[in-house]
């Protein structure tokens, strides 16, 4: 027996060493492998370069597979009849999944618990939300600006800042996340995407003794339409959706979890992950507590599954809409998967919120922003 996992193990080594998921939730496993903490094992995980793991990740490393889809369960949960949904984004500590609708600028809260919704109209298209270390505050990336929205008194505060002035008229924000570094990772989208015309991906820098920028970090040349982003556990790297490009990307991060430059100044492009059309298109994307990859493809009626150590793909949840847009775990304990998708289509439930679960999987827990201290003069620390 222990030989044989001493086996598993080096065979494993690489994506040891690479990445485990930000938080792990192994619970549901705990029977079948209370018997692993061999004597060998143990040596080498004390021996491993990075060697951040606890047994949890080890075990759920070593143990990456397929989710039992023939048990998900997928339901409609809140009929919002959005004109596209987008950008879910779970608010644990007031237990709210907040999204965006882009076409129909407005932003949405609901609390599943007790089923109360409410929704706030803003002045342009947002793309994104993001939470801040002040449960009441939300990031808000909509059309060239991001602005903070005020949960408690539903409305939108003041603008921090701008797309760089030779791209307002051309790009608009779209999808984006906070890293486990606490920084702001956001991509824009060409007026004519469709067409062929390149977005890009900045990240929101600066304060508390400077005003906040937005700095380039992937530029028109080296991305087609940004979309999806998640991390991997020590930020060790970022997944990256180019839905234009119909492809997922991995990059080494850097301190603030945005993508790295090798010395040749190219993107430190480390994995990728090609989808064909027909499969969908990749749009929002999410990770779970294995490292799993859960990414909605848009035009495929489906929630796509991929090992984010070596971008295997372990199957899809089917969904009952043909335009999933974004996947995020919520509920208490991380287990329930919204999922957004896009309206004004003849499917029961388009533009809306589905919930699906599928045992044994669990999500992370999101990200915050730094902590803003001012709002009128945007500082943030």
């Amino acid at each position: 027996m222990v030989l044989s996992i001493f086996s598993t193990v080096r065979q494993h080594r690489v994506q040891i060493r690479r990445s485990a998921p930000q938080h792990h939730n192994a619970v549901h496993l705990s029977c079948l492998l209370s018997n692993w903490q061999s004597a060998p094992v143990r040596r080498y995980a004390r021996n491993t370069k990075r060697a951040r793991y606890s047994w949890q990740s080890l075990r759920v490393c070593c143990l990456m597979e397929r989710p039992d889809f023939k048990l998900a369960k997928v339901q409609l949960a809140l009929d919002t009849k959005a004109k596209i949904s987008e950008g879910p984004t779970w608010l644990e500590t007031r237990q709210e999944l907040a999204f965006v609708d882009i076409e129909g600028k407005s932003v949405h809260i609901w609390s599943p618990k007790d089923g109360v919704s409410w929704k706030l109209d803003v002045p342009g298209r947002p793309g994104t939300l993001s939470p801040t270390l002040e449960p009441h505050l939300l990031l808000v990336a909509m059309e060239q600006e991001i602005y903070l929205l005020d949960l408690e008194k539903r409305q939108l505060g003041e603008k921090i800042v701008a797309i760089p002035e030779p791209l307002r008229r051309s790009a608009r924000f779209n999808d984006g996340k906070a890293s486990p570094a606490g920084s702001f990772i956001v991509g824009t989208v060409h007026n004519q995407a469709i067409e062929g015309q390149p977005g890009q991906l900045f990240l929101l820098a600066g304060g508390p003794s400077g005003p906040l920028d937005l700095v380039q970090v992937l530029s028109e040349a080296e991305l087609k339409m940004a979309n999806g982003i998640c991390w991997t556990e020590g930020m060790h790297s970022m997944w990256h959706c180019d839905t234009s490009g119909g492809c997922i990307k991995e990059y080494r991060c850097d301190k603030h979890g945005a993508p790295e430059r090798d010395d040749d100044g190219s993107p430190s492009c480390i994995n990728q992950i090609d989808i064909p059309n027909e499969a969908g298109f990749p749009d929002g994307m999410t990770i779970d507590s294995c490292g799993r990859l859960w990414v909605a493809l848009f035009e495929g009626s489906a929630v796509a599954c991929y090992d984010s150590n070596t971008g295997k793909y372990l199957g899809k949840l089917d969904m009952p809409v043909r335009h999933p847009t974004c996947p995020i775990f919520g509920g208490p304990k991380l287990d329930t998967m919204y999922v957004t998708c896009k309206g004004e289509e003849p499917e029961k439930g388009a533009g809306g919120v589905f919930a699906a679960t599928i045992p044994g999987v669990h999500g992370v827990a999101a990200s915050y922003l730094a902590k803003i201290t001012s709002v009128l003069d945007g500082q943030v620390q």
